[in-house]
Order: C-alpha cells, then sequence, then structure tokens
C-alpha cells in the first residue's frame, strides 16, 4: 500500500473516494503523512498510486494533455523546439504530451520519486527521452534557469497541505517564485487551476466536499472546517483576478488571464473573452469521442456555458477554470 505522500498532488481524488460515504469523514491527526482516514468508526486505507493512476488507463484514447497544449498553441503558445518544465508533473501526461509535439527538451519535476520512476516507464515504452528531478516546488531553482516554458497545472490549490505552519497563500506564493526561477528571461509560465466563483465551487468545495466553505472568508471557512470536520480547511482556491495577482507578486512582468470552455482539464477552447458564437460551434463541432461527451462537455453544456459566456461579457468571469499565461 502506497503512502499520502505529504503534498500529494492527487489528494483530491483519494479525499472523493473516502467523501463519497454518507456519514462523511474526517482525516487523522497525522495527515497529510498519513493515508489513513476515518469514516465513522472504521479506518480506511487507501492504495493512492492505484486509485490515481486512473488517468492513463480511463481515457487511453484522449490524448488529454495534447489537446489541452493544442488549445495553449491557438494562443500562440507552442512547445515545439522549446525547452519544457512540468512542475508538479505527477505521472507525466503533461510532459509525455510535450515532448511528442516537438519540445526540445522536457523536465519532470516531482516531489514524489515512485511518480517519477512510473513516468520514466512510460516515457520509454514511447521511445521519448524526458528528464526527470525530485524537488519541493516550495524550494526555488538556484542554478541555471531550466525551461523556456514552464507549466504549473492542478498543483498550486495544494500547497496549504504541504506544511501547517504556513498559511496556505504564503506557500502558493512560494510555488510562483520557484516557478519564476525555473524560467529564463523572457520565459512564459502556463498556470492552471479552478476558479473560486464557479457556482458548483460555491456551493460545494470540489476538494473537501464541504459546503459553501469557499463563499466564506477563509478565517471563518477554517473555523467551520474545525467544529465540523476537526481538520482545517487549507485547499485553497481563487478567483482568475486573485490567482493573477499572486503570479505578479511572485516577479512576473505581465499575466493574462485566459478561460477554458468548458474546463481546464477537458478544454474544447480557450480565449480571453468567450462568446455565444465559440460556444455553439465547440458544441456543434467538437470532435469529442462519445464516451467522452460526460467528461469534456458536462451536463447541461448550454446553461453551464451560457452562463460562462454572458458573465465574462458583464467582465465578471464565472468559469469553472482559469488559464493564465505569464511571462517573466
Amino acid at each position: 500500500m502506497d503512502e499520502l505522500r505529504h503534498g500529494d498532488l492527487f489528494v483530491s481524488r483519494a479525499l472523493r473516494l473516502i467523501n463519497n460515504s454518507t456519514h462523511g469523514t474526517t482525516l487523522t491527526e497525522h495527515w497529510p503523512t498519513d493515508s489513513r482516514y476515518t469514516r465513522g468508526r472504521t479506518q480506511v486505507f487507501v492504495d493512492v498510486k492505484t486509485r490515481l493512476m486512473d488517468d492513463l488507463t480511463n481515457f487511453p484514447d484522449y490524448d488529454r494533455m495534447g489537446r489541452f497544449l493544442e488549445r495553449i498553441k491557438d494562443n500562440g503558445i507552442d512547445v515545439k523546439g522549446r525547452r519544457i518544465a512540468d512542475l508538479g508533473a505527477g505521472y507525466g501526461s503533461l510532459a509525455i504530451a510535450a515532448k511528442r509535439r516537438g519540445a526540445a527538451q522536457v523536465v519532470a519535476i516531482d516531489a514524489v520519486a515512485d511518480r517519477l520512476d512510473s513516468l520514466q516507464q512510460r516515457a520509454s515504452a514511447s521511445g521519448l527521452e524526458i528528464e526527470t528531478r525530485v524537488a519541493n516546488l516550495l524550494t526555488p531553482f538556484t542554478e541555471t534557469p531550466i525551461a523556456d516554458v514552464a507549466f504549473l497545472i492542478g498543483v498550486v490549490e495544494y500547497a496549504g497541505l504541504w506544511d501547517l505552519a504556513l498559511t496556505p497563500e504564503e506557500l502558493q506564493q512560494r510555488i510562483f517564485h520557484t516557478a519564476f526561477t525555473a524560467l529564463e528571461p523572457g520565459g512564459t509560465l502556463i498556470f492552471a487551476s479552478k476558479n473560486r466563483w464557479w457556482p458548483s465551487f460555491i456551493l460545494r468545495d470540489e476538494h473537501t466536499r464541504q459546503f459553501l466553505v469557499d463563499a466564506l472568508p477563509r478565517g471563518a471557512a477554517d473555523r467551520v472546517s474545525r467544529m465540523t470536520r476537526g481538520t482545517p480547511y487549507r485547499e485553497h482556491i481563487h478567483s482568475p483576478k486573485v490567482w493573477r495577482k499572486m503570479i505578479l507578486d511572485a516577479g512576473f512582468s505581465r499575466a493574462t488571464c485566459l478561460y477554458p470552455l468548458f474546463n481546464q482539464w477537458f478544454p474544447l477552447t480557450i480565449t480571453d473573452r468567450p462568446t455565444f458564437g465559440e460556444l455553439r460551434r465547440i458544441i456543434h463541432q467538437s470532435d469529442v469521442p462519445a464516451d467522452m461527451t460526460r467528461h469534456v462537455l458536462g451536463r447541461a453544456p448550454w446553461i453551464k456555458g451560457g452562463l460562462m459566456v454572458a458573465s465574462s461579457t458583464m467582465g465578471i468571469p464565472m468559469t469553472h477554470g482559469v488559464v493564465i499565461t505569464a511571462t517573466k
């Protein structure tokens, strides 16, 4: 059985596996370095690696991160011939997709060696050469910058679990600074995460499955979590405006918010201002396989997409996620 490692990028999915219980859950006092959870009076053990490798098996014919890179290319950022750093690489879906699309060099960085070993096995099986490094994203690079383009995808929201002595925002800011130090001058950061103000997240937090914590001030949300779950609330997501400010505070000279339809994991388009014409086009002309429709379009795509487009037109984008491109 694998341990839930300190700073595991896939904590949210492990939590969802357990939180499906009608009894709710609380973490043990040893969290986040222990893989035990409490459901009622029963200790539940999670084989994290087995459960969380499903991205590699559930969607074998749907190049999820490859399609993400194509949408980024639509916005003028091509990985071909570039030096790429995948920060928080996990099992390597993005690193492998970047190498397949012609990246000159790919460095995959993660805090857990087992994940990088799995990444190397996958890369070798495909005849791809990817450099891996075990490193903590809270520690900035002191050597020569390693990349022209750095990706930070679905990582920063979990930083609050990595060191309970610091606030989640302090830890998140450190990660953005690490990304800054990884890049050459003029290099580009591609960041993607969730939007705190997406309605379903306001109602129920995506990570902890607690009701309304994203709608509350952080201090109040933490108190509610401690009272109802016995654990602090530390998996903070932010609005696009706040994410952008944190990136600029890390030293980046320019940061642009882009909005994926319908989410950052399976984007059919990534644009700075989605329109109803674009919404109509991607719903009617998408090449999404039938078995992937639920993941890519979700339920009620016209209603969900309409909300995204209308709110963006008013300057208050209520999108599921945000993609931010930033220049060093």
